[in-house]
């Protein structure tokens, strides 16, 4: 019995399995990862100097008290979209590793995971490090 030419099946005798170049472009779902993590690092950047330009506007303002929250405001108006492009870039990048096939798309995809997760990692850290710190300034009075 001879076996069907128009189908492709490992079990033939002299069938080769197909192989990819190191040389592969990238494919799209590879890059959003990336520029998603690289977008959601230049956004924090431009809410901290937004931050910057609010504090010291307020500085010398009539509720200098309050100068402090100054750079939580962009945060709060802007973390929502950061929060999403992160969140985009954090899930193409685990379809991505799912779907890719050579070493540099799986690279690209765990460099834009990195870049997306890290902000939330910074942030949890932080997050610990001044409860840990108020409560144990509390605790010295």
């Amino acid at each position: 019995m001879s076996a069907p030419r128009n189908r492709l099946y490992s079990g033939y005798p002299g069938y080769q399995q197909p192989r990819f170049s190191q040389q592969e472009k990238l494919r799209g779902s590879d890059k959003v990862a990336l520029w998603c993590g690289v977008a959601g690092w230049i956004m924090i950047i431009l809410f901290l100097a937004c931050g910057f330009v609010l504090y010291v506007a307020s500085v010398n303002g009539e509720h200098s008290e309050y100068a402090g929250l100054s750079f939580i405001v962009p945060f709060i108006f802007g973390g929502s979209f950061l929060g999403i492009v992160n969140l985009v870039g954090f899930l193409a990048g685990f379809i991505g590793i799912g779907s890719s096939v050579t070493p540099r798309q799986r690279s690209w995809c765990r460099r834009g995971i990195i870049l997306n997760a890290a902000p939330w990692v910074i942030v949890g850290v932080a997050y610990v490090l001044i409860d840990v710190w108020v409560r144990i300034s509390i605790l010295s009075y």
